[in-house]
């Protein structure tokens, strides 16, 4: 339909000597080149749409947590703000963003007080990433842990935590 309603967009507006000229090349883009444009285009929109959603996720948890709501009321709202069918989902990315949020905090605090180094705390059943994160001990707080992160959490349901030592 959109490649045919550019030629005839052409047609209407382009003079008859200019027409004849352009639109053998014109025809030669195919069917095949306009679903490749269009789904360039479609996933440059998808894109924008997920990060517009990302976005308003993160001000939604953010002003629902700052206001004292709970972790159920943010993940129910969550859930009606993306459309999630399963509640599992919204849960694990409020609980996820939440604690996010409160390992930055942390690490901010610990870097007022003082903090010279910090150590990777894993929680029960801990994955590879975070097990690696263990294996590096005590390490400056400057550095990040061996996942690239510097402080928790390293992935969704990620209940490990660091904690900041050796205080000046």
């Amino acid at each position: 339909i959109g490649l045919l309603t550019g030629l005839e967009i052409l047609k209407n507006n382009i003079p008859k000597e200019r027409l004849t000229e352009i639109l053998p090349k014109v025809e030669r883009i195919s069917s095949s080149d306009f679903t490749q444009i269009l789904k360039e285009r479609s996933l440059k929109s998808a894109k924008s749409i997920a990060m517009t959603l990302k976005k308003d996720a993160r001000n939604l948890i953010s002003r629902m947590s700052a206001e004292g709501k709970s972790m159920d009321a943010i993940s129910r709202a969550l859930q009606d703000l993306v459309g999630f069918e399963d509640k599992w989902r919204a849960d694990r990315i409020a609980k996820t963003e939440i604690a996010w949020a409160s390992g930055k905090a942390s690490r901010e605090q610990a870097l007022i007080a003082g903090a010279e180094t910090h150590k990777w705390v894993v929680s029960s059943n801990p994955c590879p990433i975070c097990l690696g994160n263990l294996a590096d001990g005590s390490i400056p707080i400057d550095e990040p842990f061996s996942s690239g992160d510097i402080s928790e959490p390293v992935h969704p349901n990620c209940y490990c935590s660091v904690e900041n030592i050796n205080f000046k």
